[in-house]
């Protein structure tokens, strides 16, 4: 394999694996069902939706970086990026023509996705922008993000079978103990043994 292939595309995948356990253990917290949700603010609201407001800064800014173009600059200010688009250009020759063209759908998609994360990061997260900090913006829908993380992990799977690897899934494992579940487990414990412990209430 080219060498420079091989760099983009373990830039690229070292990525999208770590936006994919990001997103798995903000899901495993904050998207579990109600009982998590009032578990996490019962146990301190403040630190908890800290958190998730950090976790969606961190895992929409992480999409943005991803979705940028194949370089930035010009001249010799030009560096390339390691970025989705970067790496589809440097395999397309390798592309059969049914998975060209369905890159090309799937990037299309994904722009169209990603437009109100990339906006957010341009304007609010990377930079401040003050008409957009004083006016707002509109707020990056569930489903926008959870769409776009489906279709980078197709575009990366087609990507990373033109560049030699084959990839069946993006289902991030968690050392056991380790992940949002063991979290929740704990605090239910510490809840249940806290009611345990207050002294009945004599008339």
């Amino acid at each position: 394999m080219n060498p420079k292939l091989e760099d983009i595309f373990q830039a690229v995948f070292n990525q999208v694996i770590e936006i994919s356990t990001h997103w798995k253990l903000y899901l495993q917290l904050f998207d579990s069902g109600t009982d998590n949700v009032d578990l996490l603010n019962a146990s301190g609201s403040f630190v908890f939706g800290l958190l998730q407001r950090l976790m969606l800064y961190d895992i929409t800014l992480a999409v943005a970086r991803l979705t940028d173009p194949e370089a930035s600059g010009q001249g010799k200010h030009r560096n390339e990026n390691a970025s989705l688009k970067n790496l589809v250009s440097k395999v397309r020759k390798e592309l059969a023509e049914s998975d060209s063209q369905e890159i090309e759908k799937l990037l299309e998609q994904l722009d169209a996705r990603v437009e109100k994360i990339r906006l957010h990061r341009n304007k609010l997260q990377a930079h401040a922008d003050l008409k957009t900090s004083v006016q707002g913006l509109p707020g990056i829908a569930y489903d926008d993000l959870e769409s776009a993380m489906a279709i980078i992990h197709k575009l990366v799977t087609i990507a990373g079978r033109a560049a030699g690897h084959n990839i069946l899934h993006f289902d991030v494992s968690f050392t056991y103990g380790t992940d949002g579940r063991k979290l929740l487990e704990t605090l239910r414990i510490a809840q249940h043994e806290s009611k345990m412990s207050v002294p009945a209430q004599h008339k």
